[in-house]
C-alpha cells in the first residue's frame, strides 16, 4: 500500500515538474532564466560549444581568442552529458539535462527522507523543494548546467544508511554521478563523512569511506583537464595573478547572517523623471531568494526550538559551514592565500563550501521529531514549492502583461515613479497606454537572449572577419559563430588579456571599478565605451588583433570607423562599423 502512493507522489511530482516547462514555453515561448549573468555570458553558451567540438566542429573554439583557446581549458570539458549539446540545440539539451537532474534530486532526497521519517506527504514535499533548489536556484553552484553535483548528495548518504549490501549498479550510478560533477562538489563532500559519523556513530564507516571515496576519485578524474592547467602546464594564466580581497568586519557579519538566512531584500537606486534617485527593493533578487529563505528561516526556527532530531549537530554543522566562508572573506585569509605560490588554485573560492547548505539544511527538516506536524510547516512547505514553481517568470509575466517594453526610457522611469508613490491612477493609465505594443525581445530565454534572428544578419556581412562588441556582451556573437575578439574565461593566457587591455586602455581610465576589476579579476573581456562622441580605443591595436568590425549597441562617432549599417536590420542597437 505504501509502494502505491509513493508511485502517486512520484507521477505527481512528474506532472507539475513538466507543467513547470509548459508555461514557461506557454508565456514566453522558451525555458525562462532568472538571470543573465554567468548563466548566458559563458555557462550555456560553453556547453554548446563544447558539444560543438564533440562532434567534431572547431570553427567556434578556434576563433575564440584568436585560437588561443584550449578545449582543456573548459571546466566541462569531459562531462558526459554534454555531448547532448552535439545532438540537440542548445535549449533542447539544456531541458533533458535540467529534467534529469532534477528527477535525480527528487527521487534521490525522496528516499533517504523515508530512511529517517515515516511521513510520505513530508517527505515528498522536502524532496520537490530540494528538486528545485539544488538544480536550478543559481547560488553557489545549485543549477543543473553544473551537473549531478547537488542531485546525488541525498543518494550517496542514502547509501550509506542503506541496510543492503550495495549492488553493482549503485556503483555505476555514483561513478556516473561523480563524471558529471564540478570538482567544488568533490572538494568539499570529503566533509560529509565526518557529518554523518557524528549523526551516526553506528553507521557502516566501510562503506561510508567507500562511497564517498569512489565519488572523490572520479569526480577528480572527470576534472583533471583542470588539473593539469594547475600543475603541468607551462602558460601563465590569468588567474595567476589574481589577488584575493578580503573585506571589512561589518561586510563579513552581513554576510554571515545574510546566507544563515538567504535574506531576499535587496535594495538598488533608481533614477527618477525628475533626475533623483530613489532606492528600492529590487524584486528579481526578492523572487530568487525568497524560497530559500522560507525554508532555512523554517528550519532555523525548528532546531532552535529542538524540533528536529540531532539538532544540535545540524546547528554546529550550519554555524561552521558559515563560519569558515566567513573567515574566508577576511582580510587575514587574503593576505594569507595571496603570498602562497599556489598558481590558479589561489582563486579557488572557499566560499563555495555552501554547496552542501541547502542539502544540510533540507536534511535536517527530513529529521523533524514531531509526530503530527503543524499546518503552518505544511503551508509554508507548499507555498515555497509554488513559489519555486514561478518564481522565475512572475515578473516576465507582469511585464508581459503590462507590454512593458513597449515603453521608452521616460515612460518607464515615469512607471516606477509612479509605483514608488503609490500613484494608481496614474500608474493605470500608463499601463493603459501601452499595452498594446508588447513586445518579448528582453525576456530572459535562449533564444531571445542570443537573437540568431539578428546576428545572422550581421554575421552575413561580416562574414569570417574579427568583430569587437562595444557594449554587447561577446557571447550573443560567439553563440552566432560570429568572430570575436572578446568574451568571458575563466582561464585563458595572460599575454592575451595584456593585448586585448591595450584596445581598452583610455577607457578603463574613465572608470576606477571596471579598471580595478580588469586588472584584478579580468575574466570578461568587454569593451565598453563611455561616452560614444569621445571614443579613446586603441584602433591600431585592433588591427594588430586581426579585428575588421565594431558592433556597438549605439551609433559611434569616430573618424576611424567607417559605417556600414546603423540601426541594421531595423534594430537601434545593433550599429555595425569597420575599421578604415
Amino acid at each position: 500500500m505504501k509502494r502505491t502512493y509513493c508511485n502517486i507522489y512520484h507521477i505527481s511530482f512528474l506532472l507539475i515538474l513538466i507543467t513547470h516547462y509548459l508555461l514557461s514555453f506557454i508565456l514566453f515561448d522558451g525555458i525562462i532564466f532568472g538571470q543573465e549573468t554567468d548563466v548566458f555570458e559563458h555557462e550555456l553558451l560553453f556547453n554548446k560549444i563544447l558539444g560543438d567540438i564533440y562532434k567534431k566542429d572547431y570553427y567556434i573554439l578556434n576563433s575564440l581568442l584568436a585560437g588561443n583557446y584550449e578545449w582543456f581549458y573548459f571546466t566541462r570539458a569531459l562531462y558526459v552529458i554534454n555531448y547532448l549539446y552535439s545532438f540537440f540545440s542548445t535549449e533542447n539539451a539544456y531541458l533533458i539535462i535540467d529534467f534529469f537532474c532534477k528527477i535525480v534530486a527528487y527521487v534521490s532526497f525522496f528516499k533517504l527522507s523515508r530512511l529517517v521519517n515515516n511521513k510520505i506527504f513530508y517527505s515528498f514535499l522536502i524532496a520537490a523543494i530540494y528538486s528545485y533548489a539544488s538544480t536550478s536556484s543559481f547560488v553557489d553552484y545549485h543549477s543543473s548546467i553544473f551537473g549531478l553535483g547537488s542531485a546525488i548528495l541525498p543518494y550517496l548518504v542514502y547509501l550509506t544508511f542503506k541496510k543492503k549490501d550495495l549492488k553493482i549498479r549503485s556503483y555505476l550510478i555514483i561513478i556516473f554521478a561523480a563524471i558529471n560533477s564540478h570538482f567544488y562538489f568533490g572538494m568539499f563532500y570529503l566533509l560529509i563523512p565526518f557529518i554523518l559519523y557524528l549523526y551516526d556513530t553506528n553507521l557502516n564507516k566501510v562503506r561510508l569511506l567507500k562511497i564517498f571515496t569512489i565519488y572523490f576519485i572520479f569526480c577528480i578524474l572527470a576534472n583533471s583537464n583542470l588539473l593539469y592547467l594547475a600543475f603541468f602546464s607551462e602558460v601563465t594564466f590569468n588567474r595567476d595573478s589574481w589577488q584575493a580581497e578580503g573585506t571589512s568586519i561589518y561586510s563579513n557579519i552581513m554576510y554571515f547572517f545574510s546566507s544563515l538566512f538567504y535574506f531576499p531584500l535587496h535594495f538598488t537606486s533608481i533614477e527618477l523623471p525628475n533626475g533623483e534617485f530613489s532606492r528600492i527593493l529590487y524584486f528579481p533578487v526578492f523572487f530568487r531568494r525568497i524560497c530559500l529563505f522560507l525554508i532555512y528561516t523554517l528550519t532555523f526556527f525548528l532546531l532552535v526550538t529542538n524540533k528536529i532530531k540531532n539538532s544540535r549537530l545540524f546547528i554546529f554543522t550550519i554555524l561552521g559551514i558559515l563560519f569558515f566562508s566567513f573567515i574566508s572573506k577576511t582580510h587575514l585569509y587574503s593576505v594569507i592565500i595571496n603570498n602562497l605560490d599556489i598558481g590558479i588554485f589561489k582563486k579557488i573560492q572557499m566560499t563555495r563550501i555552501k554547496v552542501i547548505l541547502t542539502f544540510v539544511i533540507l536534511f535536517a527538516m527530513a529529521n523533524i521529531k514531531i509526530k503530527k506536524l503543524d499546518k503552518h510547516i505544511f503551508f509554508i512547505l507548499i507555498f515555497t514549492f509554488f513559489i519555486f514553481q514561478i518564481n522565475y517568470m512572475i515578473l516576465p509575466a507582469f511585464k508581459k502583461f503590462i507590454a512593458y517594453n513597449g515603453y521608452n526610457e521616460v515612460e518607464k522611469k515615469e512607471l516606477k515613479y509612479n509605483l514608488i508613490n503609490l500613484n494608481f491612477y496614474e500608474l493605470k493609465n500608463l499601463i493603459k497606454k501601452n499595452l498594446d505594443t508588447q513586445s518579448t525581445h528582453s525576456y530572459l530565454t535562449i533564444n531571445n537572449y542570443y537573437d540568431p534572428k539578428s546576428f545572422l544578419y550581421i554575421k552575413n556581412l561580416v562574414k569570417n572577419n574579427y568583430v569587437l562588441p562595444i557594449n554587447i556582451n561577446p557571447a550573443k556573437l560567439t553563440y552566432n559563430e560570429i568572430k570575436t575578439i572578446g568574451g568571458y574565461f575563466q582561464f585563458y593566457p595572460q599575454f592575451y588579456k595584456d593585448k586585448f587591455r591595450k584596445i581598452i586602455a583610455n577607457e578603463l581610465n574613465k572608470d576606477i571599478l571596471r579598471k580595478k576589476d580588469f586588472d584584478f579579476f579580468g575574466h570578461r573581456l568587454y569593451a565598453i565605451v563611455v561616452n560614444n562622441r569621445d571614443i579613446d580605443l586603441n584602433f591600431d591595436q585592433m588591427k594588430k588583433m586581426q579585428v575588421s568590425y565594431l558592433l556597438s549597441d549605439k551609433k559611434l562617432f569616430n573618424e576611424n570607423l567607417k559605417i556600414v549599417c546603423e540601426s541594421c536590420n531595423k534594430d537601434p542597437e545593433m550599429n555595425l562599423y569597420s575599421l578604415k
